[in-house]
């Protein structure tokens, strides 16, 4: 197997058709995967992204135990996170955030085409050290 020059070879391009609820599944695991190698661990906990069932008690124990394993993954205290453009975050997961930002921006504009602002509508901005991802809708 010969391993490709960054320098001297274009890398491939690549096209994968999705519908809406695929391209928005792909757009929220980019989105988790980032939160967490930002060390927002607790984020598995919301309600809006897992839909689990537990009581008020048993999340406050997770939280808990997910809090305590951040620390000690990552030397980072209770409420403080690296920011998605820290050295410390694998280029991998500012890939899925920059992936994260180009699918949410579209869809943002898909389903609501009026001029009313929300955060999904602001144009994405890189992070990592690949170009932006292009999508378009049919």
């Amino acid at each position: 197997m010969t391993k490709r020059s960054h320098n001297t070879e274009p890398k491939r391009k690549y096209i994968l058709e999705l519908d809406e609820d695929q391209v928005q599944a792909l757009s929220n695991a980019c989105e988790i995967a980032s939160r967490l190698a930002m060390g927002q661990f607790t984020e598995i906990t919301n309600d809006l992204w897992f839909h689990w069932k537990v009581d008020h008690d048993t999340r406050d124990v997770c939280e808990n135990i997910l809090t305590t394993s951040k620390s000690m993954l990552t030397g980072l205290d209770r409420n403080s996170y690296f920011s998605i453009s820290s050295p410390d975050v694998a280029e991998n997961f500012k890939i899925m955030y920059d992936l994260h930002q180009v699918v949410r921006y579209r869809l943002a504009w898909d389903r609501n085409p009026s001029d009313d602002w929300n955060v999904h509508k602001n144009e994405p901005l890189k992070v990592s050290q690949s170009p932006l991802a292009k999508i378009s809708s049919k």
